[in-house]
Protein backbone atom coordinates (compact mmCIF):
# COMPACT_ATOMS: atom_id res chain seq x y z
CA UNK A 1 0.00 0.00 0.00
CA UNK A 2 2.60 2.61 1.04
CA UNK A 3 4.96 1.70 -1.79
CA UNK A 4 2.53 3.07 -4.37
CA UNK A 5 3.07 6.70 -5.34
CA UNK A 6 -0.66 7.44 -5.45
CA UNK A 7 -0.87 6.62 -1.74
CA UNK A 8 1.75 9.28 -1.05
CA UNK A 9 -0.19 11.79 -3.17
CA UNK A 10 -3.42 10.98 -1.34
CA UNK A 11 -1.65 11.29 2.00
CA UNK A 12 -0.29 14.72 1.02
CA UNK A 13 -3.80 15.82 -0.03
CA UNK A 14 -5.12 14.59 3.32
CA UNK A 15 -2.42 16.52 5.20
CA UNK A 16 -3.19 19.68 3.20
CA UNK A 17 -6.87 19.45 4.14
CA UNK A 18 -6.10 18.81 7.80
CA UNK A 19 -3.78 21.84 7.83
CA UNK A 20 -6.60 23.86 6.24
CA UNK A 21 -8.29 23.86 9.67
CA UNK A 22 -5.36 25.57 11.37
CA UNK A 23 -4.22 28.25 8.93
CA UNK A 24 -5.74 31.63 8.26
CA UNK A 25 -7.53 32.07 4.93
CA UNK A 26 -7.13 35.83 4.56
CA UNK A 27 -6.42 39.05 6.42
CA UNK A 28 -8.64 42.09 5.86
CA UNK A 29 -6.98 45.38 6.76
CA UNK A 30 -8.38 48.88 7.15
CA UNK A 31 -6.01 51.55 8.47
CA UNK A 32 -4.46 49.92 11.56
CA UNK A 33 -7.23 47.37 12.14
CA UNK A 34 -6.84 43.81 10.86
CA UNK A 35 -9.42 41.01 10.76
CA UNK A 36 -8.36 37.42 10.21
CA UNK A 37 -10.62 34.93 8.42
CA UNK A 38 -10.20 31.37 9.67
CA UNK A 39 -12.10 28.32 8.34
CA UNK A 40 -14.41 28.35 11.39
CA UNK A 41 -14.35 31.91 12.68
CA UNK A 42 -13.73 35.55 11.88
CA UNK A 43 -11.09 36.89 14.30
CA UNK A 44 -11.16 40.58 15.11
CA UNK A 45 -13.93 43.06 15.71
CA UNK A 46 -17.45 41.70 15.35
CA UNK A 47 -18.68 41.87 11.76
CA UNK A 48 -22.42 42.09 12.28
CA UNK A 49 -24.26 41.15 9.10
CA UNK A 50 -21.16 40.11 7.16
CA UNK A 51 -21.76 37.24 4.70
CA UNK A 52 -19.99 34.54 6.69
CA UNK A 53 -21.91 31.52 5.37
CA UNK A 54 -18.68 29.83 4.31
CA UNK A 55 -17.53 29.61 7.91
CA UNK A 56 -20.32 27.18 8.73
CA UNK A 57 -19.72 24.79 5.86
CA UNK A 58 -16.21 25.27 4.47
CA UNK A 59 -14.24 23.66 7.25
CA UNK A 60 -16.76 20.84 7.66
CA UNK A 61 -16.72 20.14 3.91
CA UNK A 62 -12.91 20.08 3.88
CA UNK A 63 -12.90 17.62 6.78
CA UNK A 64 -15.43 15.37 5.05
CA UNK A 65 -13.31 15.31 1.89
CA UNK A 66 -10.26 14.55 4.05
CA UNK A 67 -12.11 11.55 5.50
CA UNK A 68 -13.01 10.38 1.99
CA UNK A 69 -9.33 10.63 1.03
CA UNK A 70 -8.38 8.63 4.11
CA UNK A 71 -10.94 6.01 3.04
CA UNK A 72 -9.40 6.05 -0.46
CA UNK A 73 -6.00 5.23 1.01
CA UNK A 74 -7.40 2.15 2.74
CA UNK A 75 -9.05 0.90 -0.48
CA UNK A 76 -5.73 0.29 -2.27
CA UNK A 77 -6.92 -3.03 -3.73
CA UNK A 78 -9.97 -1.49 -5.45
CA UNK A 79 -8.53 0.96 -7.97
CA UNK A 80 -11.84 1.74 -9.69
CA UNK A 81 -13.38 2.80 -6.38
CA UNK A 82 -10.31 4.91 -5.68
CA UNK A 83 -10.71 6.61 -9.06
CA UNK A 84 -14.39 7.38 -8.46
CA UNK A 85 -13.76 8.69 -4.97
CA UNK A 86 -10.86 10.76 -6.31
CA UNK A 87 -13.08 12.36 -8.94
CA UNK A 88 -15.78 13.08 -6.37
CA UNK A 89 -13.22 14.50 -3.93
CA UNK A 90 -11.64 16.92 -6.32
CA UNK A 91 -15.04 18.02 -7.60
CA UNK A 92 -16.11 18.89 -4.04
CA UNK A 93 -12.76 20.56 -3.36
CA UNK A 94 -13.16 22.62 -6.51
CA UNK A 95 -16.63 23.73 -5.38
CA UNK A 96 -15.25 24.44 -1.89
CA UNK A 97 -12.45 26.56 -3.32
CA UNK A 98 -14.74 28.56 -5.61
CA UNK A 99 -17.23 29.20 -2.80
CA UNK A 100 -14.38 30.16 -0.48
CA UNK A 101 -13.02 32.80 -2.87
CA UNK A 102 -16.51 34.11 -3.67
CA UNK A 103 -17.22 34.42 0.05
CA UNK A 104 -13.94 36.23 0.68
CA UNK A 105 -14.81 38.65 -2.12
CA UNK A 106 -18.28 39.27 -0.70
CA UNK A 107 -16.82 39.88 2.77
CA UNK A 108 -14.44 42.41 1.23
CA UNK A 109 -17.33 44.12 -0.61
CA UNK A 110 -19.42 44.19 2.57
CA UNK A 111 -16.58 45.75 4.54
CA UNK A 112 -15.84 48.30 1.80
CA UNK A 113 -19.47 49.48 1.83
CA UNK A 114 -19.24 50.46 5.46
CA UNK A 115 -15.57 51.41 5.88
CA UNK A 116 -13.96 52.28 2.59
CA UNK A 117 -11.00 50.69 0.83
CA UNK A 118 -10.05 47.33 2.37
CA UNK A 119 -6.78 45.53 1.70
CA UNK A 120 -7.01 41.73 1.45
CA UNK A 121 -4.02 39.43 1.87
CA UNK A 122 -4.66 35.77 1.06
CA UNK A 123 -2.82 33.44 3.41
CA UNK A 124 -1.69 29.82 3.19
CA UNK A 125 -5.08 28.46 4.23
CA UNK A 126 -6.69 29.75 1.06
CA UNK A 127 -4.19 27.85 -1.09
CA UNK A 128 -4.33 24.50 0.73
CA UNK A 129 -7.51 23.23 -1.02
CA UNK A 130 -5.88 24.03 -4.38
CA UNK A 131 -2.79 22.08 -3.32
CA UNK A 132 -5.03 19.16 -2.27
CA UNK A 133 -6.75 19.24 -5.68
CA UNK A 134 -3.36 19.06 -7.40
CA UNK A 135 -2.33 16.06 -5.29
CA UNK A 136 -5.64 14.32 -5.99
CA UNK A 137 -5.19 14.82 -9.73
CA UNK A 138 -1.69 13.34 -9.49
CA UNK A 139 -3.04 10.42 -7.44
CA UNK A 140 -5.77 9.72 -10.00
CA UNK A 141 -3.24 9.77 -12.83
CA UNK A 142 -1.10 7.25 -10.95
CA UNK A 143 -4.12 5.05 -10.23
CA UNK A 144 -5.02 5.08 -13.95
CA UNK A 145 -1.46 4.09 -14.85
CA UNK A 146 -1.63 1.23 -12.35
CA UNK A 147 -4.95 0.09 -13.79
CA UNK A 148 -3.55 0.17 -17.35
CA UNK A 149 -0.49 -1.79 -16.23
CA UNK A 150 -2.66 -4.46 -14.60
CA UNK A 151 -4.85 -4.71 -17.71
CA UNK A 152 -1.82 -5.10 -19.98
CA UNK A 153 -0.41 -7.82 -17.71
CA UNK A 154 -3.77 -9.62 -17.81
CA UNK A 155 -3.65 -9.59 -21.61
CA UNK A 156 -0.21 -11.20 -21.56
CA UNK A 157 -1.43 -14.11 -19.45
Amino acid sequence: MWQRIQTIYMLLAFVALVLFNFFSLANFSFNDTTWELMPYQFVGNEMGGAPLYFLRFGGIAANLVALVILFMITRYNNRRLQLRLGHISYFFLLVLTVVMYINMGSIKDFMEESMGKIEVVYNLGSYLPVIAIAFLILANRSIKKDEELIRSMDRLR
